[in-house]
């Protein structure tokens, strides 16, 4: 149902929750599981990893209040689960969620929203010019250092000084400075007739809240492919890192 109606144009983004808050509002009644601008706890953090249909945002500053981690702040093209069927493991810890609402409506709009959580991050460096325009990624060679990234490529950087495949020699919030985008090891899946598969949230970094914990936004979705860099073993081998997405 998401899918579908993701893809619907709305004039306001501000509608877009508000829109399906009646459904949202029955569905809690029948389940008792909690609601955070269009996700469902029980259904976190496999929920965090949906596909953008849309590269490049058009949405306005005024707009921009669903956090970014939702479908919900999507405003056009869609979204879509692509592995939604498939086995999956999560290897994020969910710490906490903030919502701040719009209104009194518990399933209404927002004006925000903090999602913490603990997992493996591995710093990565883009050819693109403008990682704002990122939504999707995917491998495209079994080689160490080239992906596909929208219509261009980006360069992953898993070299021992960011990111030792035994035990990492440094913080990866320690070197956000020299890169643009994090992957955030989400968890495993396990499709049929195969073994396990990788599955990344990539982030971008924006600044230390007042705790000094690093805050993120979500800039799409990695789905690396488990032979490539051995990189499954790489990042069960991390260290988790306590991070806020907004």
């Amino acid at each position: 149902m998401v899918e579908t109606y993701s893809r619907r144009s709305l004039t306001y983004q501000t509608d877009k929750l508000p829109a399906i808050s009646g459904i949202a509002k029955l569905l809690h009644e029948m389940t008792q599981d909690d609601y955070y601008a269009g996700l469902w706890r029980s259904q976190l953090p496999e929920a965090l990893l949906w596909t953008s249909r849309k590269v490049k945002s058009e949405d306005k500053e005024s707009e921009k209040c669903v956090p970014s981690w939702s479908w919900a702040s999507i405003r056009s093209g869609g979204i879509t689960y692509d592995y939604k069927d498939k086995e999956f493991k999560a290897d994020i810890e969910i710490a906490s969620v903030d919502i701040q609402l719009s209104g009194s409506n518990a399933f209404g709009g927002v004006l925000g929203g903090k999602l913490e959580v603990k997992a493996v991050l591995i710093p990565i460096q883009t050819k693109s010019k403008s990682p704002d325009s990122i939504s999707f990624y995917r491998i495209i060679e079994f080689k160490e250092k080239e992906w596909t990234l929208g219509n261009g490529e980006i360069v992953v950087d898993l070299d021992p000084y960011h990111y030792g495949p035994n035990k990492p020699t440094e913080s990866a919030i320690e070197v956000k400075k020299n890169v643009l985008l994090f992957l955030m090891f989400a968890g495993t899946r396990k499709p049929e007739q195969y073994g396990e598969n990788p599955s990344f949230l990539a982030l971008r970094y924006l600044e230390e809240d007042e705790r000094g914990k690093s805050i993120f936004s979500r800039a799409g979705i990695a789905l690396v492919n488990r032979w490539s860099m051995n990189v499954l073993d790489r990042v069960r081998a991390g260290t988790k890192e306590s991070i806020v997405l907004i």
